[in-house]
């Protein structure tokens, strides 16, 4: 009887953390030349929602970064194409934004090091990386929200 239960709680943990689940490594480095349609296609399982505003449009959807939940965005120029990603912490409450931060900044660090700026002001905390090619990477915390943001550079400051 013990072995069947082993059996049964093994199995339940082995599935439930094979479900849907994000990496923010394959996120962070997957391509940023698909359109909204493409974008589209490839999430279509999900239960997205559309924004439009005046320069830009985004698409979101809830997802999981284990152990937490996350808010999955793409945002497109007003012509659809891909000019950034973001992650958010799914469950907004201070204990889930700390945690998110925190697992964000681990992974950025292990992908783009520990060349950043660090600006804090009004209890927000700001994150710039540094001398990342063709991207700004930011990750910024305020109260019950953390969000991550990757945007292609979109070359106006460059000379």
């Amino acid at each position: 009887m013990l072995t069947k239960k082993l059996v049964l709680i093994l199995s339940i943990f082995l599935i439930s953390d094979s479900f849907a689940q994000i990496s923010i490594e394959q996120f962070i480095n997957g391509s940023y030349d698909n359109d909204i349609v493409s974008v589209k296609e490839t999430i279509k399982d999900k239960k997205i929602e559309e924004k439009e505003y005046k320069e830009s449009k985004s698409i979101t959807y809830y997802d999981w970064v284990n152990p937490i939940s996350v808010k999955v965005g793409y945002i497109f120029d007003k012509d659809g194409k891909q000019r950034g990603r973001m992650l958010l912490n799914g469950k907004e409450n201070e204990a889930e934004s700390k945690r998110a931060f925190e697992i964000f900044k681990k992974e950025l660090v292990k992908i783009y090091g520990n060349d950043f700026s660090e600006m804090s002001m009004f209890g927000a905390v700001l994150l710039q990386w540094k001398n990342v090619k063709d991207f700004k990477v930011m990750l910024s915390r305020k109260d019950d929200k953390a969000a991550l943001f990757i945007m292609k550079d979109s070359g106006e400051n460059k000379k």
